[in-house]
C-alpha cells in the first residue's frame, strides 16, 4: 500500500511538472510569436517609409531659409534649415502631394509620385503682387498707419504649449479703406528655448463660421526671439495684403528644430492659460508666448495639440473661453500678438 501511494504521488508530481513545463513552454512560444509579429509589423511600416531630402532655392540657386514642405491638409509639415535643406521620412502612400513655400515666394505643389527618388531641388519664384496699383493711387490722400493689438501692453504670464499646437487671436482693423498689412508680431517671454523658431500665420476670418479661414500671407513666416521678453516681428510690407475688417494672427509651435528633443517642465504653480486641461500638460516645447490683460473680451481659437489631450477633431479650430478677472477685475487674459497696417487717409 505505501509503495502504491508513493508511486501515485510520484506519478502525480510528474504529470504536474509536465503541465507546468508545457504551460511555461506555451508562454514562451506566445511571447516569441508576438515578438515576431511586432518585428514583421515594424519592418512592414519601415518598408513603406521613404526618405525625402533636397533643397528649396530661389531662381539664382540660393537656398531659402526656413522653407516649408507640407501636405495640403497640413497633417505633415516639415521645415528646411537656414540653407534651405530639408530631410524627413514618411509613408508616401499617406500623402497625395507636397506644397513647397517660403516667405516672399510663390508656392509650388508636386505629386509625391513625381518627386525624384534622389535629391529633390525645388526652385521658387519671387512673388509679384498686383495689388500694389490698387492700394497706391488716390492722389491728394496721405498714407496713415494704425495698429491692431496692443504693442505697449505689459507681460503678465506665459502660454506654455507643445508641438503641433497653434493659437490664433482675432484683431479688428478700425480703418479698412484700402488698408494693407505692414507688420505682424508676437511677444516671447522667458523659459524653454528662447531662440527656438516658431511660425506666425495671418488668417482671414471665414464669413460663414467666424473661424480662422485662409492663410492670406501665402508664405511661411518662420521667426525666432533672441533673448526673451521681446517682440518678434515679421515684415509684410512687400506683400501688399489687403485687409477686410480684421484678421487672425496665430503662433504655431512647429515640428523640428529643437522642439522634438526638448520637453521642459512647466514651473510649479505657474498658471497656464489657454493650455486645455493643465493636469495633462506637465511639459511644454520651445518658446513661451506672452499673455497680457485687456478690457474687451478676445476671440481666441486653438487647434492641434488639443487633439492629443482632449478630443479627436483633427485640425479643427475651437473657441477657447478666455479667463476673466484674476489679477485685474473686469479684464481678460489674451495672447500678446499684433499687426500694423497702412491705409489712405480721408
Amino acid at each position: 500500500m505505501p509503495s502504491f501511494f508513493a508511486f501515485f504521488v510520484i506519478a502525480e508530481g510528474f504529470v504536474g511538472s509536465f503541465f507546468v513545463s508545457l504551460c511555461y513552454t506555451m508562454q514562451q512560444l506566445t511571447r516569441h510569436i508576438f515578438a515576431a509579429l511586432f518585428l514583421i509589423m515594424a519592418f512592414s511600416a519601415s518598408a513603406k517609409e521613404r526618405r525625402f531630402y533636397g533643397r528649396v532655392t530661389n531662381e539664382a540657386g540660393s537656398g531659402l531659409p526656413n522653407a516649408v514642405v507640407e501636405s495640403k491638409d497640413r497633417s505633415h509639415i516639415y521645415y528646411a534649415n537656414a540653407r534651405g535643406v530639408f530631410s524627413f521620412k514618411t509613408d508616401p502612400d499617406s500623402i497625395d502631394f507636397f506644397i513647397f513655400s517660403a516667405q516672399g515666394y510663390d508656392k509650388k505643389d508636386f505629386l509625391v509620385e513625381d518627386l525624384p527618388e534622389d535629391s529633390i531641388i525645388i526652385e521658387l519664384i519671387k512673388t509679384e503682387n498686383n495689388l500694389r496699383g490698387a492700394v497706391i493711387g488716390a492722389k491728394g490722400r496721405k498714407f496713415m498707419e494704425a495698429t491692431a493689438g496692443d504693442r505697449k501692453a505689459g507681460y503678465s504670464s506665459g502660454c506654455y504649449l507643445t508641438i503641433y499646437d497653434e493659437i490664433a487671436v482675432f484683431l479688428k482693423a478700425d480703418e479698412t479703406d484700402k488698408g494693407t498689412l505692414k507688420e505682424v508680431g508676437a511677444y516671447i517671454g522667458k523659459g524653454g528655448i528662447v531662440d527656438n523658431e516658431f511660425r506666425i500665420h495671418v488668417y482671414a476670418r471665414d464669413s460663414a463660421t467666424g473661424l480662422p479661414g485662409d492663410d492670406i500671407t501665402d508664405s511661411a513666416l518662420v521667426v525666432n526671439a533672441k533673448r526673451g521678453h521681446e517682440w518678434v516681428r515679421a515684415d509684410l510690407s512687400d506683400r501688399y495684403i489687403q485687409l477686410k475688417g480684421g484678421v487672425f494672427v496665430s503662433v504655431e509651435w512647429i515640428v523640428g528644430e529643437k522642439n522634438d528633443f526638448f520637453a521642459w517642465d512647466i514651473p510649479t504653480g505657474t498658471p497656464n492659460y489657454y493650455s486645455g486641461i493643465d493636469s495633462l500638460r506637465p511639459t511644454f516645447n520651445g518658446q513661451v508666448l506672452g499673455l497680457t490683460w485687456q478690457g474687451t473680451e478676445p476671440k481666441v481659437y486653438r487647434r492641434y495639440a488639443r487633439n492629443k489631450y482632449e478630443h479627436k477633431d483633427e485640425g479643427k479650430w475651437f473657441l477657447t473661453p478666455p479667463l476673466r478677472g484674476g489679477q485685474k477685475r473686469g479684464s481678460y487674459i489674451v495672447p500678446m500678438v499684433y499687426y500694423t497696417y497702412t491705409y489712405l487717409g480721408k
